[in-house]
């Protein structure tokens, strides 16, 4: 029976024991387990700093609804959003170190990190940390500003670009193809129109709906405009993606390729040329007050493919079929 009391006694004070280190903010549950590295209203941050050890610093501004680059240009929205959800969801663990020596081998110091991230709020910092080495699969170590403690964070140097590059909006020259009215090459015209039926005897009745055609002006009565060609290099077009945009401009003697196009109320004259001792092309683009670098795959295939000449194709003549089966004949006999 004493046995039995002491059992439940010994039970009651473990009961009693947990409790307390459940609800002491000064308990074992304060200092362990997974924590997120800092909480923050992402709608209210309106700036976002990323520095890197080589002295990179790209400079993110929120106007409305939109985000821009310190020189104005538009950046990634959709980029700079997913970045600020992941930092929401950044967490660590218990800090693993705290000297000054720690800061300077883990790369998180004043003078010495791998990226430096400060977001703000009306002029405010809202959030600034150290980012330096690896600390593991989608880890690294991380500091705040104002600690000396260090924690493995989930977060990566990769989720942090100081490369503006990475952050302006690489889509900004594209258009809905089905918006485009006419394209102006350097010797060729072709324009969008609703696709025109005939009846029997030969008179027009109405446009089918939704159904177009393409136009080209000024060909000859023996060439053939190749339709589908030109549909899918128009969509290369439309569908162009920059490498970065910078400031600066291009000789008129290096332009490769010019190409005007018309879209909705809009039109837009694009200008390409080879960049000056580097692969790839410079773009001039009319409505854009940078210089964009496009690649050399995407800028050659829209330079070599979106032209008259391989776009207009002139059929066999009778004397040049009648001259092939001569000379097919010929080589065939005895």
């Amino acid at each position: 029976m004493k046995k039995n009391y002491l059992l439940s006694g010994f039970l009651a004070i473990q009961v009693l024991a947990s409790y307390f280190v459940l609800t002491s903010g000064d308990g074992l549950q304060s200092h362990e387990g997974i924590h997120k590295l800092f909480e923050f209203d992402s709608e209210n941050v309106d700036e976002i700093l990323i520095e890197d050890n080589n002295g990179n610093i790209s400079v993110l501004k929120r106007d409305g609804g939109t985000w821009l680059t310190s020189e104005d240009f538009p950046a990634d929205n959709d980029r700079i959003i997913r970045l600020l959800e992941r930092l929401g969801e950044v967490d660590h663990g218990l800090a693993i170190a705290s000297s000054l020596g720690a800061l300077k081998r883990f790369e998180v110091g004043k003078d010495n990190f791998q990226r430096r991230l400060k977001l703000s709020s009306g002029g405010n910092a809202d959030i600034e940390f150290y980012l330096g080495t690896g600390a593991g699969a989608r880890r690294s170590h991380v500091r705040l500003l104002d600690q000396n403690n260090i924690y493995a964070a989930t977060i990566g140097s990769y989720d942090l670009p100081a490369d503006i590059a990475q952050w302006q909006n690489k889509e900004l020259i594209q258009i809905q193809i089905d918006d485009i009215k006419s394209v102006n090459l350097s010797n060729l015209s072709i324009t969008r129109s609703p696709q025109i039926n005939t009846d029997v005897d030969g008179k027009e009745i109405e446009p089918i709906q939704d159904v177009i055609s393409w136009k080209p002006v000024g060909l000859a009565d023996d060439e053939a405009f190749k339709l589908e060609e030109f549909e899918l290099q128009l969509r290369n077009l439309a569908t162009l993606r920059y490498d970065r945009a910078f400031n600066g401009s291009i000789i008129e003697s290096d332009i490769q390729a010019e190409i005007s196009v018309s879209y909705g109320d809009l039109s837009r004259n694009y200008k390409f040329a080879k960049a000056p001792e580097e692969e790839g092309f410079w773009l001039e683009v009319s409505d854009i007050d940078k210089l964009l670098e496009v690649n050399q795959y995407n800028g050659s295939r829209i330079i070599e493919n979106l032209t008259r000449t391989n776009l207009v194709e002139k059929p066999l003549t009778d004397d040049i079929s009648i001259e092939n089966e001569e000379e097919d004949t010929a080589s065939t006999s005895p």
